[in-house]
């Protein structure tokens, strides 16, 4: 069932009128704070009016947005529909979507990670020691390996998109540009955050439009497949360890980020870290994507050896 076929189901709460949309539990909640943004909407704390139980309330407005309302509606239904096949213990959990007639909201209900998400926790306990960056990644693996087997690629790996739940362990979220593929299969669209981009989402071409004054003017690209996500993994795991995106520290721009992504042997700079973590990160940026290991061979990582060494330095930029 999706969006677009409704219970039929309405429920009052706190005057509001919502009709249950899909979702087996009807839970009936009160929005609280802002607790953050994500792709097309904004993110509250809720609390189930029956238990007291905490979600979190992602809050589409269907009025005053870029996207047209139903092209809109297409995009959630396709959020939706992954976050319903996605059942990991380090992947957020989706409970429910509703439509708010009286303020034009689509409002989707997921699990709530009380700590956060990864960004907000790295810039305030950065360099992050060699065991929670041990545990962190392995948790991270763990999610895209069940994704990956499941044919989902998430598009938007970094740490904002990664939440930590009340017992420190990592939930993957924001599966707004999450596609379904087969196994052999690419996706030629572009979606993302460009510091984490694989080059393969990009063609050589890019050299023959490179006076573009804005990445949306480079038209031509191969695409992304599975490998992708273990490029934005090493992106992400620099982030982790110095608290900016990767190439922020030889990049003042978004064209010079680009360039930079599309210069053949070229890859983002690997902060002062473990010689372990140093080559894990290696392997996320081989640029061929064949040759990328995938997540579950980067699970048998020395790195992730219990007996690894239990402190990082990092250049913090």
């Amino acid at each position: 069932m999706g969006i677009s076929c409704c219970k039929q189901v309405k429920v009052n709460t706190e005057g509001i009128t919502r009709l249950i949309a899909d979702g087996d539990k009807s839970i009936l909640w009160i929005k609280g704070e802002k607790i953050g943004s994500g792709s097309f909407g904004t993110v509250y704390r809720a609390i189930d009016i029956e238990t007291a139980n905490y979600f979190a309330v992602k809050c589409i407005s269907l009025k005053n947005n870029k996207l047209n309302s139903s092209k809109l509606i297409k995009l959630i239904q396709k959020e939706v529909d992954i976050l319903k096949v996605l059942e990991h213990s380090n992947i957020i959990k989706y409970y429910q979507t509703d439509l708010d007639i009286e303020n034009h909201e689509i409002n989707i209900i997921t699990e709530y990670a009380s700590k956060g998400n990864l960004q907000s926790f790295v810039s305030e306990f950065k360099p992050l020691s060699n065991k929670i960056l041990q545990k962190f990644i392995k948790e991270i693996l763990n999610a895209l390996s069940y994704m990956h087997n499941k044919g989902v690629i998430h598009r938007d790996l970094k740490c904002a998109n990664i939440l930590i739940s009340e017992d420190s362990s990592i939930k993957l979220s924001d599966f707004g540009l999450s596609k379904i593929i087969e196994s052999t299969l690419i996706t030629s669209e572009i979606a993302g955050s460009l510091n984490w981009m694989a080059p393969e989402i990009f063609s050589r071409e890019f050299e023959a439009n490179e006076n573009a004054e804005d990445i949306t003017e480079i038209k031509k690209y191969k695409g992304y497949s599975f490998p992708s996500d273990i490029w934005s993994l090493g992106c992400t795991v620099i982030e982790m360890i110095t608290g900016s995106p990767p190439w922020t520290d030889t990049c003042k721009t978004m064209k010079e980020v680009l360039k930079s992504i599309m210069t053949q042997n070229n890859f983002p700079n690997i902060p002062t870290c473990s010689l372990d973590l140093k080559d894990f990160i290696s392997k996320c940026f081989i640029r061929n994507p064949q040759n990328r290991p995938s997540a579950d061979e980067l699970l048998n990582h020395p790195f992730l050896n219990e007996n690894s060494s239990s402190a990082v330095t990092a250049t913090v930029l």
